[in-house]
């Protein structure tokens, strides 16, 4: 599977349903190369994705079926924080 979020962002402008269509991003890295990306934060993704216009995030854990790591969760409130 190959997802285009670009083509799928023009394609709801186009019908006219951003306002009545959300598009939920799940930034947690499942296909792709985690040797690549590992330096990128949970934080990070959740910005990149407000950046490419995602109506709202998921976060899912590091494979099909396991469930979220609260400690990404916790790390990133815990920034927000301090900051």
């Amino acid at each position: 599977m190959q997802g285009n979020a670009a083509e799928l962002m023009r394609f709801r402008r186009n019908i006219c349903a951003a306002d009545t269509i959300a598009v939920i991003t799940d930034i947690k890295k499942k296909h792709s190369s985690h040797a690549i990306t590992a330096d990128v934060s949970v934080g990070e993704m959740a910005h990149a994705a407000e950046f490419f216009l995602a109506d709202g995030v998921i976060l899912t854990g590091n494979a099909t079926g396991q469930p979220a790591n609260v400690l990404d969760i916790k790390g990133e409130r815990k920034k927000q924080v301090l900051n």
